[in-house]
């Protein structure tokens, strides 16, 4: 497999969710300008947002103009089949391939870790240690673990295959 793009770093889960939200109740587009002005947020603010959700195929940009898409719709509504979509897409891009290998092969791992093994692959998301290990935590913790790639272990700090309920 070809080296894996990375996820954008600054992407929020909960503002992309809202993002869609608000697509979904004003006619499924909205531009980015406009989306800035009724979130109170500035477009660079907004833009991570767009580019995940774009990633994700939850919208689609044409020009200036985010359009949600029918996963979106899916997406927010809260449907199961969206968010295993979402899942499996996620999969496709670092820190979570890499995160979800990593679960499956040892069962559990540190975020030290997983830096470590993302360094040996040249992807780095900051050139800090210290704040690329945030990162990456952040990006675990909001993303991988709502999307059930990867659990959180907390007492002992450490990532754990994701196990599905029986």
């Amino acid at each position: 497999m070809g080296k894996l793009k990375s996820f954008p770093a600054d992407a929020r889960l909960a503002r992309v969710t809202g993002m869609l939200r608000i697509l979904f109740h004003n006619n499924g587009k909205m531009s980015i300008a406009e989306m800035s002005r009724v979130t109170n947020n500035e477009v660079d603010t907004l833009l991570p947002q767009v580019n995940a959700a774009e990633t994700l195929k939850l919208v689609r940009v044409v020009e200036d103009e985010v359009i949600i898409t029918k996963l979106g719709k899916e997406m927010n509504e809260n449907k199961e089949a969206a968010i295993k979509e979402v899942s499996e897409r996620l999969k496709k891009f670092e820190p979570f391939h890499t995160a979800y290998m990593l679960s499956k092969e040892r069962g559990k791992f540190t975020t030290q870790e997983l830096e470590e093994e993302l360094e040996k692959r040249k992807i780095a998301f900051h050139a800090d240690g210290e704040t690329n290990k945030n990162i990456l935590n952040t990006l675990l913790f909001q993303w991988a673990v709502y999307f059930s790639i990867v659990d959180y272990y907390g007492l002992g700090g450490v990532w754990v295959e994701e196990k599905s309920p029986q």
